[in-house]
């Protein structure tokens, strides 16, 4: 009986210590700094305001194709999109500016069962892919009474391993160039099979051969995020003085990635559902590169 007591007693201070331990953290990240952590002021990023694409007619179109593509957050180039995986003051992933933005209403999150932007998705509904839910238990005290716990919810930042990217690539035939735009973004949580997060669309996003589970978490519309991800900082892992933005390291393609899928005639079908293995994959992913790169090339004369 009394080893019963001590367990019960033990196991209810650990989950009232990582509760405060939880809650503390998030205040002290929220706490600003009493001395200024840099030489200089860096004022230029809350100053800057993303640049106006050029105006494109439909009759300055001469091609386009619309292609998706995944961008591999483990790959060493893509980490500055990938980390902090934990929250620090004055550094966010990509992934928590777009949550943070979702939160305060800055951009909207669209449903991610089509990539039409069809259906919005209100924050609550983002924290239940993320398996961010808050949960009450109930534990027995030192007295021996029943208490309810709240457990806060917990944000694993770590497991949002992939990008979905969908993009607009045309010949402008006014500009004589071959340029981009990006419309979508979709991040993509990769987890164990074992972990019970609540999401129904775990199971039936699993790859059976796999152990791990890959969920669409949300979309959200470029152009609209372009306000502010072209004000919050990324990493720059080269030089930390000369920052660029989140928008300046995707308009410049300072990431890397390979096309999943090439708007066709056979209901979009994606490319490994025509081929077979990684390899094939790849190879058929550098044959469509390659063949929008082939037709501006073919426009000119030498």
């Amino acid at each position: 009986m009394k080893m019963k007591l001590f367990t019960s007693a033990f196991l209810f201070a650990f989950g009232f210590l990582c509760v405060n331990v939880a809650v503390a953290q998030d205040e002290e990240i929220k706490k600003p700094s009493l001395v200024p952590l840099s030489p200089y002021t860096k004022n230029i990023s809350h100053e800057r305001t993303p640049l106006d694409f050029h105006a494109v007619q439909e009759a300055d179109i001469y091609s386009s194709w619309r292609v998706w593509r995944m961008i591999d957050l483990r790959e060493k180039l893509n980490h500055p999109l990938y980390y902090p995986t934990v929250r620090m003051r004055n550094r966010h992933s990509f992934v928590q500016v777009l949550v943070d933005s979702i939160k305060h209403g800055a951009i909207r999150a669209y449903s991610p069962i089509n990539d039409e932007f069809t259906d919005t998705l209100s924050f609550k509904e983002v924290a239940e892919k993320f398996g961010a839910v808050e949960k009450k238990e109930t534990r027995q005290s030192l007295s021996g009474a029943d208490t309810t716990v709240t457990i806060p919810a917990e944000w694993r930042w770590s497991e949002v391993k992939q990008l979905l990217v969908l993009e607009e690539w045309f010949i402008d035939k006014r500009r004589s160039i071959l340029d981009v735009r990006i419309l979508g973004i979709c991040p993509i949580r990769v987890f164990n099979k074992t972990i019970k997060t609540g999401d129904e669309e775990a199971e039936t996003d699993a790859e059976d051969d796999s152990e791990l589970s890959k969920v669409k978490l949300f979309w959200i519309y470029y152009p609209e995020a372009r306000k502010v991800l072209g004000r919050t900082m990324a990493f720059n892992p080269q030089n930390i003085g000369p920052e660029y933005t989140y928008d300046d390291l995707l308009l410049k393609r300072k990431f890397s990635s390979y096309i999943t899928k090439k708007a066709n005639t056979y209901d979009d079908r994606s490319i490994s559902d025509y081929t077979v293995g990684g390899i094939p994959n790849m190879l058929e992913a550098e044959r469509i590169t390659n063949e929008i790169m082939d037709k501006e090339q073919d426009l000119w004369e030498y």
